[in-house]
């Protein structure tokens, strides 16, 4: 691993060798600028010595390496390595230049290139295989998260806009998943398996509700593999994600609702769109997610607050009263905690909760969100029995 500083090589190819006297090219690289990290992998050669052969700069400035980094085979990197194939498809992108940082949370211009061939295999390789692009255009990107935007693998967050102006959106049906603009490339850090989360989700979903479909993908950031992600639907009110009455252009109160039951992080910044109950101020607190921000009211938030205190007041009468069933679906809730405990997910009930209050219809658990920590992934909270 190569970390170039901004007098970097716009062209160069990497070398490697056992004896110092017989040499085979591993990397060739060209069009490169800026200060950037690129990743070379040598397969099963034995190497002990490596040359860099550069060609042309990127500045008039010379060469600057800040750090080369020898990096032994992981356990991810067999996945495809042994046979340097691969039937996912393959995602590379180029953020200009610029650092994705999880510190900041800045959205940044970056190009986005997905190379698929229908399921069969095609060489892991980062550079782009032009015969076999299934979509290309120009993205916004940001890490995403609050405790995973920590992680080595970051997760990102991804809007497709039509072209370099960054005006336009761009709505994709990417791989089936119905047309969207906004999308999530999704790391897994906390499951090695890569499975714990798109397991309970389907399961939620053959209980009878919407949940993210997911493409397993191979990712290259910068000419750098970052490895597996899954390609997720962004939760967001829509008519191909979750399902609200939108916003009525002449009564703003004829809205459905979308909120979440979460940690407020340093960047949920409108403090319109967060608040408490009397029962619910431990932490974690309700955040509108629609009505969005741009549209979002304080008679929307005095509202979803009045009907939760009612529910909870009910609730916490201690009597046979079921007077509070008439907040809520109580089949979506009875769903809810069955599939909590079935996979044992020790964020269930207390973070990353998503709910749902349409027109006319009560408070719904329709949807299910990150299941990493569930299936006995955690000693947390006694996860592991």
């Amino acid at each position: 691993s190569i970390n170039w500083e901004g007098a970097s090589a716009s062209n160069y190819a990497v070398m490697v060798s056992a004896d110092n006297e017989n040499w085979t090219e591993v990397g060739n690289y060209s069009g490169m600028a800026g200060a950037y990290t690129q990743r070379t992998r040598v397969g099963g050669l034995e190497v002990k010595y490596i040359s860099i052969n550069c060609y042309d700069r990127s500045t008039p400035y010379g060469y600057s390496i800040y750090e080369i980094t020898i990096i032994p085979k992981t356990a991810e990197d067999s996945l495809y390595e042994d046979n340097g194939m691969t039937h996912l498809p393959l995602v590379y992108i180029d953020t200009k230049g610029k650092y994705l940082s999880g510190s900041n949370k800045n959205t940044e211009n970056c190009y986005i290139t997905i190379v698929y061939n229908d399921g069969e295999l095609l060489p892991v390789d980062n550079q782009i295989n032009e015969d076999y692009i299934y979509y290309e255009g120009n993205v916004r990107m940001h890490v995403r998260g609050q405790t995973s935007a920590g992680f080595p693998k970051k997760p990102y967050s991804v809007t497709l806009y039509k072209d370099d102006t960054f005006t336009d959106k761009d709505s994709k049906n990417l791989f089936g998943m119905g047309k969207e603009n906004d999308w999530i490339l999704y790391a897994s850090y906390n499951d090695k398996s890569l499975i714990r989360n798109k397991l309970s989700m389907d399961w939620y979903k053959e209980m009878g509700h919407w949940c993210s479909d997911f493409q397993y993908c191979e990712v290259y950031l910068n000419g750098e593999y970052i490895g597996i992600y899954a390609l997720m639907e962004k939760y967001k009110r829509d008519k191909n994600r979750i399902v609200v009455q939108e916003m009525n252009p002449d009564d703003h109160m004829d809205t459905g609702y979308l909120f979440s039951f979460d940690k407020v992080g340093k960047f949920d910044n409108n403090p319109l769109a967060i608040f408490s109950t009397a029962r619910t101020n431990t932490g974690s607190k309700f955040i509108i997610e629609y009505p969005n921000n741009d549209i979002l009211e304080r008679s929307h938030r005095d509202y979803l607050f009045d009907y939760i205190s009612s529910y909870e007041s009910y609730l916490y009468k201690m009597s046979y009263d079921t007077v509070f069933l008439d907040y809520i679906d109580a089949i979506t809730f009875a769903d809810y905690f069955i599939i909590n405990e079935v996979v044992k997910n020790i964020d269930g009930y207390r973070i990353s909760v998503y709910m749902t209050k349409d027109v006319n219809r009560k408070i719904a658990f329709d949807n299910i969100w990150d299941y990493d920590l569930s299936l006995a992934n955690s000693d947390d909270k006694d996860g592991s029995n």
